[in-house]
């Protein structure tokens, strides 16, 4: 059986690739560029509002620090295909 959607749970990859384990300065970045950054990203990319009815709920793996036992991501909600078409 092929895995599915949560498989292998998207928090545990998350926190065993994306974690930093150890501060790796930059001299010519600041706290300004990160932020920047990240309000840039937010601006440039947008899947449309999100669908609160059926979240995704992830199990959060034993050990994490995450404060719940489940981390809750929205869905994208679905969009006609006609409702956004080029002009």
């Amino acid at each position: 059986m092929p895995p599915t959607l949560y498989e292998p749970n998207p928090r545990l990859v998350s926190s065993k690739l994306l974690a930093r384990r150890e501060l790796v300065p930059i001299p010519h970045l600041n706290v300004f560029a990160a932020a920047w950054i990240q309000f840039m990203v937010h601006d440039w990319l947008s899947h449309g509002p999100n669908d609160r009815a059926d979240p995704h709920l992830f199990p959060i793996p034993e050990g994490d620090d995450w404060p719940d036992q489940t981390m809750e991501v929205l869905r994208t909600s679905r969009i006609s295909p006609t409702s956004h078409r080029p002009r």
